[in-house]
């Protein structure tokens, strides 16, 4: 289901080790037989985090919240359509196997087989796409197995009618290329950034956040770095930093749109700037650099902000003004510096991708 990029990622990155194997997969929308559905889910969605974060944090609550049977019998009335879309699409491609990548298309494969309508030959598979549990995963529990980012989240999964043998702690499963050892000083030479400690910024495919206002504030308390920007989608972003830049005659600033080398620009990075994203934080990780999570988010990725500042891996903003003093501190104390990277390696999956594949592939034959 296409809600920002994550769940795309985590799609693309899985099949493509799959077909490596010489296994034929196929990306399925789950709101496929509706385009206007999918823009209308995506819109939706990627407002409500710019926007109105408070209120999808009050609503998530609500939801955790609320009698479970009427959550289920909301679930079937507007999933329907999905639920019927899917099952002619496993009845046309008839698949040895499913993995969901979004806990909606999970929910609907769950009620599949709830009815009935999904044979048991069929290994059915889903991903935590964040370090903690939304409050709908518990209808996804028919589902044969669940493949988690971190142990942390055992205790929650059981709580919510998994069973131990479901759930697989595999780690995040991110493209191979953050697993790729590089050096840094070199990739920094061919990046052209030569030796000056560099900040790397993203804030998602979509560019969610204000990016402009968060490079000045790095530059009020460190004018000798170099500060590489990615907008992803956020065109107005960009263009507002272009100008900025030829306004102030900056040559420390390296703006980006959307890109597909960001393992590159990571390796050649000393910390990074994220959104609290499950996948953007777990190619940090896999990279190995510290982490200054981002402020104003939605609750799932505040929680996992929460996570990886108490595993200290990264350090966390609570207003856009926090950012200077906090790249200062992460530049200049060696030993937080040092004590941030080995808690990464500590945390690190970066060959979950592999991992998951090889599971599900495995799995698949022994059916």
């Amino acid at each position: 289901m296409t809600v920002g990029e994550g769940h795309n990622s985590i799609a693309k990155s899985v099949a493509d080790e799959i077909e490596k194997m010489g296994v034929e997969t196929k990306i399925v929308q789950l709101f496929g037989f509706d385009q206007a559905r999918v823009e209308k889910e995506n819109k939706k969605y990627l407002w409500a985090c710019k926007h109105i974060p408070q209120l999808y944090n009050f609503v998530w609550n609500c939801i955790r919240n609320k009698n479970p049977n009427r959550k289920a019998k909301m679930f079937k009335r507007s999933l329907k359509p999905c639920i019927e879309y899917i099952s002619e699409v496993i009845e046309r491609e008839k698949p040895d196997g499913i993995l969901c990548t979004h806990y909606y298309a999970s929910i609907v494969l769950s009620l599949l087989k709830e009815e009935k309508r999904l044979k048991n030959n069929i290994v059915t598979a889903t991903v935590l796409s964040d370090f903690c549990v939304h409050p709908y995963w518990e209808f996804s529990s028919n589902v044969d197995y669940i493949i988690a980012p971190t142990d942390d989240v055992i205790p929650v999964l059981l709580n919510k009618n998994y069973k131990q043998e479901q759930i697989k702690v595999l780690g995040f499963p991110i493209r191979n290329e953050f697993a790729i050892k590089r050096d840094k000083d070199k990739t920094k030479e061919q990046l052209g950034l030569g030796k000056n400690f560099t900040v790397f910024t993203i804030a998602g495919g979509n560019g969610l956040g204000n990016s402009l206002k968060l490079i000045k504030e790095i530059l009020k308390e460190n004018k000798d770095v170099n500060i590489v920007c990615v907008n992803g989608k956020n065109k107005k972003s960009y263009e507002l930093i272009n100008k900025y830049i030829e306004q102030n005659n900056l040559t420390n600033i390296i703006n980006l749109g959307f890109i597909d080398n960001i393992a590159q620009y990571m390796v050649a990075s000393d910390v990074i700037v994220s959104r609290g994203g499950c996948g953007s934080l777990s190619e940090a990780i896999a990279i190995g650099r510290p982490i200054i999570i981002r402020e104003k988010m939605i609750i799932n990725e505040t929680i996992n902000k929460e996570l990886l500042i108490n595993k200290g891996i990264a350090l966390g903003m609570k207003k856009i003004g926090d950012i200077g003093i906090l790249v200062k501190q992460i530049k200049e104390d060696k030993k937080l510096y040092q004590r941030m990277q080995n808690a990464c390696k500590s945390f690190a999956k970066p060959n979950a991708v592999n991992d998951v594949a090889e599971f599900l592939v495995k799995e698949m034959k022994n059916r």
